[in-house]
């Protein structure tokens, strides 16, 4: 029969904890264009206000959101969804509201709520389709867990005006990734360039390919996640997500 101290210490917050450190969500025709993998654990609740309308719970000591931020495309419309991770499995019970306005000037101003609006399986999802919006205006889109959810979840922007059938996927590949040096291309078509951005929508390299084959040098890049955009000659284009060790 022993005694001791047992020290647990709390996991980090993410990257995105406040609104300033909103992660760019890059819209796509649909939801699998552009999704990215993401988690609240080690999320606080921010101090933006107002709280969402929608989910029937006290924000204001249950809430644990993190935040992302999208151009609007110049349909005007533009849709925010989550769903399971990539990788399989059920997602966290999520709540989604999007706002207009300065991270730094409270308040912001809401423009849409919703709780369980996905048509997964999954219960607690969220859909949120925003229409008559500024084309080329940024929104806020602040995600919370449910009644203090934490977990992680697959969240994206898309509208079908971004759609393009064009590129052949089938036809397109890309290794190895996890990536540590340098990323090969193969394309059907001449792959005219390739950009490269951090999770928070920052260029990092722009690389002229300029041939179906392609080599796109990541070693001066840190560790993480990384949207790689890949531009045909036709300037059709395709976005991958890489992780570069």
């Amino acid at each position: 029969f022993g005694n001791g101290v047992l020290t647990v210490t709390p996991p980090p917050a993410p990257a995105n904890d406040e609104c300033t450190g909103a992660i760019a969500l890059t819209p796509g025709g649909v939801f699998n264009d552009n999704d990215i993998d993401s988690t609240n654990i080690g999320a606080t609740l921010s101090i933006q206000t107002p709280n969402p309308i929608c989910g029937a719970f006290n924000f204001a000591t249950n809430g644990k959101d993190v935040w992302y931020s999208v151009i609007v495309p110049a349909s005007g419309t533009i849709t925010i969804e989550t769903s399971a991770t990539t990788v399989g499995g059920n997602a966290m019970d999520t709540v989604l509201a999007a706002y207009t306005g300065d991270c730094n000037v409270s308040p912001l101003t809401a423009v849409g709520c919703d709780d369980d609006g996905a048509p997964e399986v999954d219960f607690g999802l969220s859909r949120l389709s925003l229409t008559s919006q500024t084309p080329g205006a940024t929104l806020l889109i602040r995600l919370f867990g449910y009644n203090g959810a934490v977990g992680s979840y697959s969240i994206s922007a898309y509208d079908a005006s971004l759609a393009s059938n064009t590129f052949d996927n089938s036809n397109f590949t890309y290794y190895p990734n996890p990536v540590k040096n340098v990323l090969n291309l193969s394309y059907s078509q001449e792959i005219s360039s390739v950009e490269v951005y951090n999770l928070l929508g920052q260029k990092m390299s722009t690389n002229t390919i300029g041939a179906n084959l392609g080599q796109v040098d990541m070693t001066g890049l840190t560790s993480g996640t990384y949207l790689v955009k890949v531009i045909a000659a036709d300037n059709q284009s395709k976005t991958i997500r890489v992780i570069k060790e």
